[in-house]
């Protein structure tokens, strides 16, 4: 009996905190005050002690204020939104940074191309070389280096020059006397 009378008083103290507490007689002690004869159901509540029985709800009185249960304001339309909806952001692909190209250093004096005389790469792919002009046997007016994509022009000896292209098909690359056009060695690029 008492949980049955603990429920209704947070039920009714509840009701009033949501709804106000409504005016009665003068003769109440005060405004605030419940006593179990001013809470009535409208409909037998069922109640469980701890250990599961049921426990019957209170009788009714005639001089008691019935509570109901708080309701919910119905749901507002949503307010007329003229602007178009915002669709959603479009998935990209994560950026794919650009290609490092495939970086050579090569030496070279008047008797060739150190370290080798090929130099291979794909298709497509960026190509940096970096001539480095010896210093020792190589001519006193020093390097040109040619083929049909570039031309260094005059490398001093201890000079150096970069190139770079994008490989497309094979193709020679020569060094030369700058002064007389001779030809000094050559270095090949095979594109796969």
């Amino acid at each position: 009996m008492k949980n049955t009378i603990l429920l209704l008083g947070l039920f009714a103290l509840f009701g009033m905190l949501v709804f106000g507490c409504p005016q009665k007689a003068a003769d109440k002690p005060s405004a605030g005050a419940i006593s179990e004869s001013d809470i009535a159901i409208d409909e037998p509540v069922a109640v469980e002690d701890i250990n599961g029985a049921d426990i019957a709800a209170p009788e009714q009185s005639s001089n008691a204020t019935a509570i109901s249960p708080p309701t919910m304001p119905p749901a507002q339309p949503p307010a007329n939104n003229t602007s178009p909806p915002i669709p959603p952001p479009a998935v990209q692909p994560p950026a794919t940074p650009p290609a490092q190209p495939s970086a050579y250093t090569i030496e070279a004096d008047d008797f060739g191309f150190y370290p080798g005389d090929v130099i291979k790469a794909r298709k497509g792919d960026n190509v940096k070389i970096t001539f480095l002009v010896r210093t020792k046997d190589v001519y006193f007016g020093g390097t040109d280096i040619k083929s049909p994509f570039f031309n260094t022009g005059k490398i001093p000896p201890g000079g150096n020059g970069t190139v770079e292209f994008t490989a497309s098909e094979s193709f020679k690359i020569e060094s030369f006397w700058p002064s007389s056009s001779v030809k000094k060695a050559e270095l090949r690029v095979e594109v796969q």
